[in-house]
């Protein structure tokens, strides 16, 4: 109980983030330098997430009755594509930025 108590405020501002990207969609110019920022704070949080998990995995390994976790790598890997799209993102914007400067 206590790290999903812990995992609480991670997801909520993952959340909030995705929110916001998803507002930009909407507003029909996502490629904004804020959203590089908000992939990049996503990013951080599913990265606190699984460590947190990961530390759920030893306290369930680590009791008599294990309460049924395994490890999973599609969360690892979402991190990193995560990672990946917010430099993306921050590279795109700026590429658009000197374009519209040179037009």
């Amino acid at each position: 109980m206590a790290i999903a108590i812990l995992m609480t405020p991670f997801a909520h501002l993952l959340l909030t983030r995705l929110r916001n990207i998803v507002e930009t969609v909407r507003a029909g110019d996502p490629f904004v330098p804020g959203n590089a920022r908000h992939l990049h704070t996503i990013a951080w949080c599913l990265f606190a997430l699984q460590l947190l998990d990961l530390g759920f995995g030893a306290v369930s390994l680590a009791t008599e009755d294990p309460i049924g976790w395994s490890f999973a790598l599609t969360g690892w890997i979402a991190v990193v594509l995560l990672f990946v799209l917010a430099k993306v993102f921050e590279h795109g914007t700026t590429m658009r930025d000197e374009l519209a400067g040179t037009v």
